[in-house]
């Protein structure tokens, strides 16, 4: 008994500074997985960080078993407690959410009311639509919110413009590698009072053989745009950061633009080099404006949608534009 105190008591420290390592991990994937996107199942990550816990935590009093007068019940006690309570997980009866202010849970819901414009190769308007983007970001998706919005269900999933940058759709970030379950709800058009102007300032055939244009850009204080070569057709130089464009996961370029409330227009040029291949165009470019504040920020039909959502949600929601454009 003596050995057996004089062990428990050296593991005293190590076993609690072990335990405050595997809180911090907890304290910091559980929110984080929270919004991890539709494809991240964030229980298989979650249930390895509990076994490696487990084992680290319970290989210290592994041998204690063979202190017990019955191995055999010991053996047979744990092993239900572990199958009621994989059981219970397994079922679903526990609901992942809460609205308690004490130990809050929120689901994490993106909104945006969207107007998108396609323009063709001689900036003709080739098709238009507009709708409530909704965007789930944990991997259930919005299977908790159907019941309280029936509309809001698998039928509207987003279709993505597979010839369109990043699915033809406003991100804020270039994450729709992650975020692949998302939903359009049908909506009227919404025209902000700030659009965006933009225009192609030049056309420059380079002595180097490339083509150079410059864009200027009058818009909201956070704006983003994506680029896409067309076959054929090389992305070799721009007038952002150090003059290397920066491809994105998915194969298109991506910047975030955000100025003060007062801003001269944002003016930026891109170099397109061409080979002998017949293309339809260089580069398809889109530009996507997000009002996050303002008269320009809210719709009616925004503003009812939110106010249905259940106490134990947390949405953000704004209003976007969407416009692409083919040089």
């Amino acid at each position: 008994m003596k050995f057996l105190l004089i062990y428990l008591l050296g593991m005293f420290v190590p076993y609690l500074y072990l335990m405050y390592l595997n809180w911090i991990i907890y304290e910091m994937f559980i929110p984080i997985m929270g919004r991890s996107g539709s494809e991240i199942p964030p229980d298989i990550l979650m249930a390895s960080f509990v076994v490696v816990s487990f084992i680290l935590l319970s290989s210290y009093f592994l041998n204690f078993i063979y202190l017990a007068r019955s191995t055999k019940k010991t053996v047979v006690t744990l092993t239900t407690v572990f199958a009621v309570v994989f059981i219970l997980v397994c079922s679903g009866i526990f609901f992942p959410y809460s609205s308690d202010l004490r130990n809050p849970r929120p689901k994490r819901i993106f909104l945006q009311h969207l107007s998108r414009r396609f323009h063709d190769l001689d900036g003709h308007l080739a098709k238009s639509d507009s709708g409530i983007w909704v965007n789930g970001l944990d991997y259930a998706g919005i299977s908790h919110v159907s019941p309280h919005i029936p509309e809001l269900n698998d039928t509207i999933r987003t279709k993505c413009e597979e010839q369109s940058p990043l699915c033809g759709l406003p991100w804020i970030l270039p994450v729709d590698y992650l975020f692949r379950k998302n939903w359009y709800l049908p909506a009227p058009v919404i025209v902000p009072k700030g659009s965006i102007h933009f225009q192609l300032l030049s056309k420059e055939q380079m002595p180097w053989d490339s083509t150079k244009l410059t864009f200027e850009i009058s818009g909201p204080s956070h704006m983003s745009v994506y680029l896409r070569p067309h076959q054929g057709a090389i992305l070799s130089r721009w007038s952002l950061g150090d003059g290397t464009p920066v491809v994105n996961i998915g194969g298109d370029y991506f910047v975030y633009y955000s100025h003060g409330l007062q801003a001269l227009p944002w003016r930026f040029w891109i170099e397109m080099k061409v080979s002998d291949e017949p293309v339809k165009g260089m580069v398809t470019l889109a530009i996507a404006a997000h009002y996050y504040f303002g008269e320009d920020q809210k719709s009616p039909q925004l503003h009812a949608l939110s106010e249905r959502f259940p106490n134990w949600t947390f949405h953000s929601s704004w209003v976007s534009t969407y416009d692409q454009f083919v040089f």
